[in-house]
C-alpha cells in the first residue's frame, strides 16, 4: 500500500543518514615533539592524524592501519643539529612524547640519541589508545639500538612506521565506596556517554519500532 512504500522510503533514507554520520567520525590530531635536553624545552616534530573506529568493523589491524597517518617535518635545524651531535657525545637520551590538546595528558619515551644515526633516521612509532579514545602508551622504537660513535652526524627525513592500538574495556573493582550523589552523577554520565557512542545503532531500532506501530496489519 502507499502507506508502507512511504515507511520504507523513510525508512532507506534514516539508514543512509545513519551510515553516513557514522563513517564521518571526526579525525583526531596528537602533536609529535621532540626534546634534547632532557625534557626542558620541546620541539614540534609533526603531528598524528587518526580517525577513531565507529564499528567493530574498524578494529581490525588493516583498518586501524589505514586509519591512522603521520606527517613530520623535515630533518632538523642547524641549532638542533648541534644540540643532537651533543646529546651525543655526552651519551644522552633523545625523548619524544605525543599529546592531545595539552602536554599534561602527554605519553613520552626516550632512546640514546646515538641509535638515532645507527638507524639511519629510521624508527617505530606504536600509539595505545583506550576505549574512550584517549592515549595511554607511547611505544618507541629505533630499527637499531647498537651504536657507533664512529658515525659522524648526518641530517635527514626521518623515515617513521607508524600503528596504534585500541585497547577494551575492562572490570572496575566493585568494593569501592561511592557516596550516593556521586553515584547520581556517575549514572547520569554513563547514560549520556552510552547515548553519546551508540545513538546510530538505536535510531534504527527505533525505526523499526514506529514502522511496525504505523504499518497495519493485512486484512484476513
Amino acid at each position: 500500500s502507499f502507506v508502507v512504500m512511504q515507511c520504507t522510503y523513510f525508512f532507506a533514507i534514516a539508514i543512509t543518514i545513519t551510515i553516513t554520520l557514522v563513517q564521518a567520525a571526526p579525525e583526531h590530531t596528537l602533536l609529535l615533539e621532540h626534546s634534547f635536553d632532557g625534557g626542558i624545552v620541546w620541539h614540534q616534530r609533526g603531528q598524528v592524524n587518526f580517525r577513531p573506529p565507529s564499528s567493530f568493523m574498524d578494529l581490525t589491524p588493516e583498518a586501524l592501519q589505514k586509519s591512522a597517518s603521520i606527517k613530520q617535518n623535515p630533518g632538523l635545524s642547524s641549532q638542533l643539529a648541534t644540540s643532537l651531535e651533543q646529546l651525543i657525545e655526552y651519551d644522552g637520551l633523545y625523548k619524544i612524547r605525543v599529546s592531545g590538546s595539552t602536554p599534561a595528558n602527554a605519553v613520552m619515551a626516550s632512546i640514546p640519541a646515538c641509535s638515532i644515526l645507527a638507524s639511519d633516521w629510521k624508527d617505530d612509532l606504536k600509539l595505545q589508545f583506550d576505549s574512550s579514545n584517549k592515549i595511554v602508551s607511547l611505544d618507541y622504537v629505533p630499527q637499531t639500538r647498537e651504536c657507533d660513535e664512529s658515525i659522524p652526524v648526518y641530517i635527514k627525513n626521518w623515515e617513521t612506521s607508524l600503528s596504534f592500538g585500541i585497547g577494551a574495556i575492562g572490570v572496575k573493582p566493585m568494593d569501592t565506596f561511592v557516596p550516593k550523589s556521586e553515584q547520581v552523577q556517575q549514572d547520569d554520565s554513563s547514560q549520556k556517554s552510552f547515548l553519546a557512542k551508540y545513538w546510530y545503532y538505536l535510531i534504527p531500532v527505533a525505526i523499526v519500532l514506529v514502522l511496525q506501530l504505523i504499518v497495519p496489519e493485512p486484512e484476513e
